[in-house]
């Protein structure tokens, strides 16, 4: 029962990875990079479990190696729109002051 769960669990979440990826990197929808970013936490928690229950080593570390690699150019990638976010506010906000 717990494998049958652990299974639906990575099939949803390979699922929203795969949702995500083209519309987080063809866009800038912020809202796209994050999900992009959740679903390889959640497919690498996954990795972990198995790795901690399977009979054999499930090598969690290999498999998770190109999520981690997506993970970290998604994560410069949002890290420049929250930077273009706080731009734009602080442009408002010297706007409101100069009028």
């Amino acid at each position: 029962m717990i494998k049958e769960q652990i299974q639906n669990y990575f099939q949803n979440q390979k699922a929203q990875f795969k949702m995500n990826f083209k519309p987080a990197y063809t866009t800038i929808n912020e809202d796209a990079i994050h999900d992009l970013r959740v679903s390889i936490k959640r497919l690498r928690l996954v990795y972990r479990l198995l790795n901690f229950f399977a009979d054999k080593q499930f090598c969690a570390k290999k498999r998770a190696k190109l999520l981690i690699e997506v993970f970290k150019s998604a994560a410069a990638l949002r890290d420049v729109q929250i930077g273009l976010a706080i731009i734009e506010k602080i442009i408002r906000i010297f706007n409101l002051i100069m009028i």
